[in-house]
């Protein structure tokens, strides 16, 4: 027990001889902002501007971030570590190092100069921060119609480009800024007008940005609060973009000997859809100029038997809001509203008795007149549509 009792002594007396030997290192280490530099520029405003700090290198047994100004005068000594916002402290430069310590013979105090730490210690090399005054607006955006928000119909294939109004920005840089509605940055174009057709359905923002030197975090990918320096962002206009995308269909071509009595049906699953999205969602039969020839719930419900000879096409619209023209009989360049129509779906019918001769389907009327009266009546151009018909001659 005795041996046992000394040998712990010994141990002791041993690491403690070493802690306080020469060869203990205390390493103040490099310290860096989070992207490598060593100077940066903040503004003095309402925006926060935290600063991410990355030590490496560093020994001691304890360690103490320390923040002077430009002639090493002890402004604060934060008792957390990083990031900082010195964004309350007012126009000047500072400088933050990190202090890695063995042992202090005086305590830091602010108002003293690191240069009176005395004891067993080293600084890291500072960081500088440029704290400047805000001089930068980044103004009041409206459209064109003064307006902070519209309304586009988005993958139509239409053009939606619009304009916009800037008024009261200052500042020696600016640019604009499209984010999503949680601030995530989508894109930073370089001017207006802008044309957001092939976005997609969704909201987005739209802003314009005043800035000086040294700005950082300006980039697609980022969120808005991310960026830092000195700057000032504009109201957003708000952009709605309507409609979807109808997607890509696979299948067929589907090819079937029509006239013999025998159902003609696509197979349930046949016709596959890719990289579709929207709420509401049509599917459309035509003849071979666009004329509707119905609009079933399903492509596989449509029985092709009785339809005759011919080249019909099945599509997929997809639709956002109210659709004017979405009927049997019209054509489908005569729909009016906020759509988008897929790449079609070939079905090939052949007349089981060799005639390929179709008379096709009308759509129009029924018409009234009031006859006896001396008044001409008669069926105004155009109001009869022919559609899937097939020849070279017709009476």
């Amino acid at each position: 027990m005795k041996r046992y009792l000394l040998f712990s002594l010994f141990m002791i007396v041993l690491s403690l001889s070493k802690a306080n030997s020469p060869a203990f290192a205390v390493v103040g280490g490099e310290l860096t902002f989070s992207d490598g530099t060593t100077e940066t520029t903040i503004c003095i405003d309402d925006n926060a501007d935290p600063l991410d700090l990355v030590l490496t290198g560093n020994k001691g047994v304890r360690f103490q971030y320390v923040i002077t100004d430009a002639d090493g005068n002890i402004l604060a000594l934060p008792d957390h570590g990083p990031p900082f916002d010195l964004n309350g402290a007012g126009v000047g430069i500072c400088y933050i190092y990190n202090l890695s310590i063995k042992d202090l013979i005086d305590p830091l105090r602010v108002g003293n100069n690191i240069d009176q730490t005395t004891g067993w210690f080293e600084y890291s090399n500072p960081v500088v921060i440029n704290r400047v005054e805000a001089d930068n607006a980044g103004g009041f955006l409206t459209t064109a119609d003064g307006q902070t928000e519209v309304t586009i119909c988005a993958g139509d294939g239409i053009s939606d480009e619009f304009n916009v109004t800037l008024v009261d920005q200052e500042g020696s840089l600016s640019g604009w800024i499209i984010t999503d509605s949680e601030g995530n940055i989508l894109a930073v174009p370089s001017s207006p007008p802008f044309d957001l057709e092939g976005a997609g359905a969704g909201l987005c923002l739209i802003y314009h940005i005043s800035y000086s030197e040294g700005l950082i975090g300006l980039n697609s990918g980022n969120n808005i609060s991310d960026i830092a320096g000195c700057y000032d962002i504009s109201n957003s206009i708000a952009v709605d973009r309507l409609g979807g995308n109808a997607g890509t269909l696979s299948g067929g071509p589907f090819e079937f000997t029509v006239g013999d009595g025998e159902v003609d049906m696509i197979p349930e699953g046949s016709i596959t859809v890719a990289n579709s999205q929207g709420e509401n969602f049509k599917w459309i039969v035509t003849d071979d100029e666009g004329y509707i020839l119905g609009l079933p719930p399903m492509p596989s419900v449509v029985d092709f038997d009785g339809a005759g000879p011919g080249t019909c096409y099945i599509w997929r619209l997809s639709y956002d809001g109210e659709l004017e023209g979405l009927e049997e009989g019209s054509n489908t360049d005569d729909i009016l509203g906020c759509f988008n129509i897929s790449n079609p779906i070939e079905v090939i019918r052949t007349a089981a008795d060799g005639c390929q001769a179709n008379g096709g389907k009308l759509f129009g009327g029924p018409f009234e007149f009031t006859v006896g009266d001396g008044e001409a009546d008669m069926i105004p151009a155009g109001s009869i549509t022919v559609a899937n018909s097939q020849g070279e001659n017709f009476q």
